[in-house]
């Protein structure tokens, strides 16, 4: 599948399995964004397809999980060390897998995650360095230990957070 065609597929099926979950949750979700590696127009990286899910409060974070599960959800184990505090659901939609990341709408890490998402869809060498990152992975000539590590440096770099940065 070329490029193009990746990220057109990944954003219709982020538009459906979105409205989906709005039909189910409206209560409580407060807003959804496209993240991750298939949100990047400017590098249509293959992968599952990041949906964040913000919702009203706490509650919310406790109790939403649960329902998801009973509608055929399923926990995702293996998460990237950034989200190991969040819960992360998933289910098949289309020929994606779709995981949803639940936070709670004021946190600060929403706020983050999308300019991340923002700067790498503006520029260039964010977006080339990721694409770069990630084919090491797919082509298995790094670990997913060290794809993980890659990733967090540049999204430090691009954040300007202090930490370990590496960018070329």
């Amino acid at each position: 599948m070329d490029d193009s065609l990746l990220y057109e597929k990944a954003s219709e099926c982020y538009i459906k399995a979105t409205l989906d979950i709005l039909n189910h949750y409206k209560s409580v979700v407060m807003e959804v964004h496209h993240v991750g590696s298939t949100s990047l127009g400017s590098a249509a990286l293959p992968g599952d397809i990041d949906i964040l899910m913000l919702v009203k409060s706490s509650n919310s974070l406790k109790e939403l999980p649960g329902h998801m599960i009973d509608e055929g959800y399923e926990i995702v184990e293996q998460v990237s060390p950034y989200y190991k505090r969040e819960t992360v659901l998933r289910c098949p939609y289309e020929e994606f897998a779709v995981n949803f990341i639940l936070m709670e709408h004021g946190s600060k890490r929403k706020d983050d995650i999308l300019y991340c998402r923002d700067c790498i869809n503006g520029n260039p060498a964010y977006a080339s360095r990721l694409k770069e990152i990630k084919d090491d992975y797919l082509e298995s000539r790094i670990s997913r230990a060290e794809y993980q590590a890659k990733k967090s440096r540049l999204f430090l770099a691009i954040t300007d957070q202090p930490g370990d940065v590496e960018f070329v």
